[in-house]
């Protein structure tokens, strides 16, 4: 197991290519060419992943929860724009409305 599927805390994980880099579908491919192979190298991605976890790392290499986190950071950000939009529209609207009562007083 490499050692980019430990988390940086100084950068937020990047799931996309997390992702990519995950073991799952590289074990299986190695394994259609390789079984004895294939066991060695799960064996040895057993092992540090228990290391790192002594450590109190945590690993990022299961495939699923990386493609759900990636899908909510995706529905957050658009959620994000959205509210952002509506909240630069309100603003547009106070401000117009301000203007209008401001002529309204000088006016009278």
């Amino acid at each position: 197991m490499s050692r980019s599927l430990i988390p940086n805390p100084n950068k937020s994980p990047l799931f996309q290519r997390l992702l990519r880099k995950a073991p799952a579908a590289k074990l299986n491919q190695l394994r259609e060419q390789d079984e004895d192979k294939a066991k060695e190298m799960e064996n040895k991605m057993k092992w540090t992943n228990v290391l790192y976890k002594a450590e109190r790392l945590k690993i990022k290499d299961d495939e699923d929860m990386l493609r759900s986190k990636l899908k909510k950071k995706e529905k957050r950000g658009v959620k994000i724009k959205k509210e952002w939009g509506d909240r630069s529209e309100n603003i547009v609207e106070k401000m117009q409305k301000r203007q209008d009562k401001r002529r309204k007083n000088i006016r009278h």
